[in-house]
């Protein structure tokens, strides 16, 4: 079932989404790919802070309330129902059940304004960072943290393009702290050699037009640091 179209037809207002790892025919790789399909409506209405996935739970069970959710909870009934806060706008994955939503599309998300063309904005609340990573002379990558929590962190970078030409392909490199690892990343494919991790677009985004922008993210295990020495480089 097209279930990322019922996760994009609640787009713009708050949505949690809540999985369950530890039963094999509930399908939570299925359940995290139409996750972060249907969190691509919410990017290009500039709400992504406004959908949060999480199925890292430790608790098996099948229908039980988990503790790990309990404070994304709170934060999305604070931010949507009284008004009194933020939501989290964090994808926690469980390691084993991360799906990849680069294998089943070929388009880039369009960034949508109040008209229908194009905004200033694809994303929602900053939610940290946003200083410029390094550059060399054709792309610029720049980071922002977008929610953090004592085991770890939900980053995204953006490529934008420097160049009074098309991009034909691009490659991020950052540096984790020593400890962490990338346990779930989309609209990019990476690599890791110990805490130096590589990102290289996919096929349908490495183009990037003049004055344009591609945007990757991802969630890092370990601590909340967030990564150093970002460069981006393209062919």
């Amino acid at each position: 079932m097209d279930t990322h179209e019922i996760v994009a037809m609640v787009a713009p207002r708050g949505l949690f989404v809540m999985e369950n790892p530890h039963v094999d025919w509930l399908g939570a790789t299925s359940g995290s790919v139409a996750a972060l399909a249907g969190a691509e409506v919410y990017e290009a209405l500039g709400a992504s802070g406004n959908i949060t996935y999480w199925s890292d739970v430790q608790d098996g069970t099948h229908c039980a309330a988990r503790s790990e959710w309990a404070a994304p909870l709170r934060q999305h009934i604070e931010a949507f129902l009284l008004g009194t806060g933020d939501a989290p706008g964090v994808f926690r994955m469980s390691p084993g059940e991360s799906g990849d939503l680069s294998r089943w599309r070929d388009w880039q998300t369009p960034v949508l304004g109040d008209d229908g063309g194009g905004g200033d904005d694809g994303g929602g609340d900053d939610g940290g960072g946003g200083d410029d990573g390094g550059t060399d002379g054709a792309c610029t990558a720049e980071y922002r943290t977008v929610n953090s929590w004592s085991g770890g962190y939900q980053g995204e970078v953006t490529v934008r393009n420097d160049t009074a030409g098309a991009l034909d392909g691009w490659t991020v490199t950052m540096t984790l702290a020593s400890g962490q690892s990338v346990s779930n990343l989309w609209n990019g494919e990476h690599t890791a050699d110990g805490g130096s991790v590589t990102v290289r677009n996919t096929p349908w985004n490495g183009g990037i037009a003049p004055d344009g922008d591609a945007t990757f993210g991802f969630v890092v295990s370990g601590s909340a640091t967030a990564p150093g020495d970002i460069t981006c480089t393209s062919p």
